[in-house]
């Protein structure tokens, strides 16, 4: 499963995160629709490997000067990450592709679209009703639209908006299934708050920018 990665810039610091659909989180921290606006945002990578970008954002430190750094440092930062998520991994893998791509909250081109505000308040239920639906439960992407399919079927087929609205809300992790050292396929789960720590490398149940500049 590919998904995209970014960082923002919050009153509090730097944070990163993975989305399964970018026009959400668009419309969260640069609309504001989330009630707390980031002061910057960078989208690192628009089609990551579910398993790296998990990877990324367990690990994430923000480091000295990330505050005035330009499109040649996050180059760096990403590669350097990546050589790191290669070496622990054990393979030959991490690097491969293209590089990373940015855009700067600031009002430069190419930045991803937001979700429709029309359609907004409906996302917020379908999130809320997604989140319920799979409370207490531990699911891979297939097994979660399957149950979709079959309780809610008009949810199966916008889940990942729906996913990633709960994710913001905390209601929600998302994370590669397996351990690091034992992956051997992406994917998304949820489960219960209570089993939140023993289920590293997925994503769980829990009962909010802009990208830098090219």
């Amino acid at each position: 499963m590919k998904v995209a990665l970014y960082v923002v810039r919050l009153d509090e610091g730097w944070v990163m995160k993975l989305s399964l659909d970018i026009r959400v989180d668009a419309a969260w921290w640069v609309e504001d629709r989330g009630g707390k606006a980031a002061l910057r945002w960078v989208l690192l990578d628009g089609a990551l490997a579910m398993s790296q970008a998990s990877w990324l954002v367990n690990g994430f430190e923000a480091e000295r000067g990330m505050d005035q750094w330009e499109r040649k440092h996050w180059q760096q930062y990403m590669r350097r990450r990546l050589l790191q998520y290669e070496e622990a991994l054990g393979e030959r893998e991490a690097c491969r592709g293209r590089p990373a791509s940015f855009w700067a909250a600031e009002g430069a081109d190419g930045m991803p679209e937001s979700y429709p505000a029309t359609a907004w308040a409906q996302l917020g239920q379908d999130a809320a009703l997604l989140a319920e639906r799979f409370r207490g439960r531990q699911l891979l992407a297939a097994e979660a639209e399957a149950l979709l399919a079959d309780t809610v079927p008009p949810l199966a087929s916008a889940w990942r908006a729906a996913a990633q609205l709960a994710h913001l809300h905390g209601r929600l992790q998302l994370a590669a299934a397996l351990e690091l050292a034992t992956r051997r396929r992406a994917a998304w789960l949820p489960c219960a708050r209570s089993a939140r720590r023993a289920m590293h490398g997925r994503w769980c149940h829990r009962g909010r920018a802009r990208p830098v500049g090219a």
